[in-house]
């Protein structure tokens, strides 16, 4: 059985998008998976190292896409023959290992559902201020649609234009003046 170990040293645009905050329920839970996996490799490569400590033959190469591969059998005739001193871990190393790792998924977790939670706050007040201003935008128009206006009417039961006395017109520009501000009030 061939182990190999490739450590993905790709461009800084790899590291860059990792690095970055998320921004997404979708970001949040590839990174909570991420986190969850890569604890999960680091765990399972030290416990299934060899069964015996020991120097331990390794061929160190490099593939077609850059990455860099260990493996404990030579791709080709040409690959250099490494030596690596291999010292297994105590249980108590490994105990203390993986509650360190699991205190750190768990801070992961949580700052990862904290930005989730700050995201969502952010997008509600986003939402109600673009209501807002919609609302006000729409008072505003009313207001002056009246205000500009020369005459001013409703419609009776019929559908027919029955125009509004000036005192009667003078009220209902007040009425959307009152409107425009209580809607568009900061």
């Amino acid at each position: 059985m061939r182990t190999e170990v490739r450590l993905r040293l790709q461009n800084a645009a790899a590291r860059a998008q990792l690095a970055r905050r998320p921004t997404s329920a979708a970001d949040i839970k590839l990174r909570a998976t991420i986190v969850s996996a890569a604890g999960a490799l680091a765990l399972l490569t030290i416990m299934s190292g060899p069964a015996h400590a020991g120097d331990t033959q390794v061929y160190k190469t490099v593939d077609a896409q850059g990455n860099v591969v260990y493996t404990d059998k030579p791709m080709s005739s040409k690959v250099p023959k490494t030596s690596v001193r291999v010292h297994e871990p105590s249980a108590a190393d490994l105990a203390q290992l993986a509650q360190e790792q699991q205190a750190s998924h768990a801070a992961e977790i949580e700052r990862l559902q904290q930005t989730l939670t700050h995201s969502a706050s952010e997008a509600q007040q986003a939402q109600q201020q673009k209501e807002k201003q919609v609302r006000c935008d729409n008072a505003r128009n009313r207001f002056y649609s009246l205000k500009d206006a020369t005459r001013i009417y409703q419609r009776d039961a019929q559908g027919n234009r029955v125009y509004l006395p000036d005192e009667a017109a003078d009220a209902k520009r007040a009425e959307a003046r009152r409107a425009m501000d209580a809607a568009c009030a900061p």
